[in-house]
């Protein structure tokens, strides 16, 4: 985030952290080959994220996603049980 005198401009300083832009700031940090890539999300926008790990888990609330599967993802889906 940009910040001028200590207040927030509204703007993104560098990069915004979506999409590939995140994979490409892993590499950069990571330098090494990691020993494993496990990623989890609740977005589809993290695809780029999910295709770059070992493991790409998708979070789902209400239920099933059909562009799991046509990625070979896991899908875990949270239910309510317990709530109260």
């Amino acid at each position: 985030l940009k910040f001028v005198k200590e207040r927030f401009t509204g703007r993104i300083e560098g990069w915004d952290c979506v999409g590939e832009n995140k994979t490409k700031l892993l590499k950069q940090y990571f330098r090494k080959p990691l020993e494993e890539k496990v990623v989890y999300t609740d977005s589809k926008s993290d695809l780029p994220l999910l295709l770059w790990a070992d493991k790409g888990i998708v979070v789902s609330k209400k239920g099933y996603r059909t562009w799991t599967k046509e990625y070979g993802l896991e899908e875990y889906l949270l239910s309510a049980a317990g709530k109260e």
